[in-house]
């Protein structure tokens, strides 16, 4: 009897624990969004910036971008950001044009794979970070 209670001690702790650290690991993600800084270059979209934190997708996800442009000449920032389509193939989605901050969405779906975001300046290029 004292083995069964023992045992049945130790699952319901180990639950108890796997449901604590699953709820650390999503609040940790809430606070802490990843993201990149690039470089927007004059008319034409700049090179990729790619995050270093992954995605993991799911059916019917999306995932939102930010991008606040390093903005001190009055420069128009227009922006894409990668997404998936239903078959899974990546596209890029226009997600807005700013001059202080651009915030759009994009479809992801069950994909696990590294957000991107490219940018172009216009009349100048302009440095620039991002979240996700």
């Amino acid at each position: 009897n004292f083995c069964l209670s023992f045992t049945s001690v130790m699952m319901t702790t180990s639950s108890l624990f796997l449901i604590l650290v699953s709820f650390m690991v999503v609040e940790i993600d809430i606070l802490h969004a990843s993201g990149g800084g690039g470089y927007a270059g004059p008319f034409v979209y700049g090179p990729v910036s790619t995050s270093n934190t992954a995605v993991f997708g799911s059916p019917g996800l999306s995932i939102c971008y930010r991008v606040e442009p390093k903005n001190n000449v009055n420069t128009l920032v227009c922006c894409e950001a990668k997404g998936f389509d239903s078959s899974q193939r990546e596209q890029w989605t226009n997600i807005g044009c700013g001059y202080s901050s651009i915030t759009g969405c994009v479809d992801w779906g069950n994909i696990l794979s590294l957000p991107d975001v490219k940018c172009k300046g216009n009349p100048t290029g302009t440095m620039y970070s991002w979240s996700h």
